[in-house]
C-alpha cells in the first residue's frame, strides 16, 4: 500500500539522467544570474523589508519546486508512457492538461495551452533581459569598437539562435555547473571590491561619474530614503524575478534518475540561491544606500577586478539564454 512517506514513483521507473547532487547544481546555475546584478538596488527601494522577501521567495521557490514535482510523479506514476524523458519533452503543459482532464478533454486541452503561452512569455521575458545584459556588457568589454549596445544586441541574437536547438538538459549538465561557479565567483569580488572602494576614499578623483557617487557615499556615509509605492513594487518585481525559474522546474525533473528526489534537489538550490543573493545583496545596499545603481557593477571602480566580474557574468548570462532553451521543449 502506498503510504505518505513513500516515494509515488518506485525506484524502477527512473532511468539514466540527472542525479540528486547535478540536479540541484543545475537548478541554482539556471536561476542564478541576472538576479545578483539587481537586487541590491531592489533593497534600496524596500528598505529591511526586502531581506523579508528574499527569505520569503526563497521559501516559495522551494515549495513550488516540491508541488511541481510531486505532480510529476503522480503523472509518471498513472501513465506508463511518461515514465521516461525521452517521451517527454514538455513536461509542464502534459501536468496541466492531465489534470484538466478531470473537468473534461476541452479543459485538458485548454489548460496546456493556458500553460504554454504563460511559459512562453515567461521565457521570452527573461531571454529579453539576459539579452540586453549581455550586449551592454560587451559594450563595456570591447569599448574599441564602434558597435554599441544596440548593434551588440543583433549580434548577441543571431549567435544565441543555434541555443534554442540544444536537446535534453541532461545532455548540457556541465553548462549549469561553469554558469554557478562563474556567479558565485562574481559575488565575491563585487563584495570585495565594493568593500576596498569603501577603505580606498582617496581615489575619488580617479572614479568615473557613477563610481564618484559611489565614493561620495563612502565619504558622508549612505543614505537611505523611506520606500515608495512605486519603488516597492519595482523591487517587489526584481525579486520575485530572481528567483524565476520554475518553468524549467518539470523539465529537468523529467531527465533525472530518480525523480522522486527532484523536491529535495529544488530545496538544495534555493538554499544555494539564498547564500548567493544575500550577503552580495546586503553588502551592496548597507555600504551604497541609495547611490547604489540599477547593475551593481555600475558601483565598482574602474580596474581588473571589475573586468573579471564583467567577463564572468557575460559567461554566466550566456549559459542563462541555454537554460531558456530548456524551459520550453517542443512536443515530438
Amino acid at each position: 500500500m502506498q503510504t505518505d512517506e513513500a516515494p509515488l514513483l518506485s525506484p524502477a521507473h527512473n532511468g539514466a539522467g540527472l542525479g540528486l547532487c547535478i540536479a540541484a547544481v543545475f537548478l541554482s546555475g539556471e536561476m542564478a544570474g541576472s538576479g545578483v546584478l539587481a537586487l541590491p538596488h531592489a533593497l534600496s527601494n524596500t528598505g529591511w523589508s526586502g531581506l523579508l522577501l528574499l527569505v520569503m521567495f526563497a521559501i516559495n521557490g522551494a515549495y513550488i519546486g516540491f508541488r511541481l514535482g510531486t505532480c510529476w510523479e503522480m503523472i509518471a506514476e498513472h501513465y506508463e508512457d511518461f515514465r521516461t524523458h525521452e517521451l517527454v519533452r514538455d513536461p509542464y503543459p502534459l501536468i496541466a492538461e492531465r489534470t484538466g482532464r478531470v473537468f473534461g478533454q476541452g479543459w485538458g486541452l485548454a489548460l496546456r495551452w493556458v500553460t504554454t503561452a504563460c511559459i512562453v512569455l515567461t521565457l521570452w521575458g527573461g531571454a529579453c533581459v539576459f539579452i540586453i545584459l549581455i550586449s551592454n556588457f560587451l559594450a563595456n568589454l570591447v569599448p574599441l569598437t564602434a558597435m554599441g549596445s544596440c548593434q551588440w544586441l543583433l549580434v548577441v541574437g543571431g549567435v544565441m539562435i543555434p541555443v534554442t536547438w540544444l536537446g535534453s538538459p541532461k545532455d548540457f549538465w556541465p553548462i549549469a555547473i561553469g554558469a554557478l561557479v562563474t556567479t558565485s565567483s562574481a559575488c565575491i569580488l563585487i563584495i570585495a571590491q565594493i568593500v576596498m572602494d569603501s577603505a580606498d576614499q582617496d581615489s575619488l578623483s580617479n572614479c568615473t561619474v557613477i563610481s564618484r557617487a559611489t565614493s561620495l557615499a563612502f565619504i558622508s556615509g549612505p543614505e537611505f530614503d523611506p520606500p515608495t509605492f512605486k519603488g516597492f513594487m519595482q523591487a517587489f518585481g526584481t525579486i520575485m524575478f530572481a528567483f524565476g525559474g520554475a518553468s524549467t522546474f518539470p523539465t529537468i525533473q523529467a531527465d533525472m534518475r530518480n525523480k522522486s528526489h527532484f523536491k529535495w534537489a529544488a530545496l538544495i538550490a534555493l538554499m544555494v540561491l539564498g547564500v548567493i543573493y544575500t550577503p552580495t545583496s546586503a553588502v551592496g545596499f548597507f555600504l551604497l544606500g541609495n547611490c547604489v545603481q540599477d547593475n551593481i557593477v555600475d558601483n565598482l571602480s574602474a580596474g581588473p577586478i571589475k573586468i573579471v566580474v564583467q567577463s564572468e557574468l557575460e559567461i554566466s548570462l550566456c549559459v542563462g539564454q541555454i537554460r531558456l532553451a530548456f524551459g520550453r521543449r517542443p512536443s515530438t
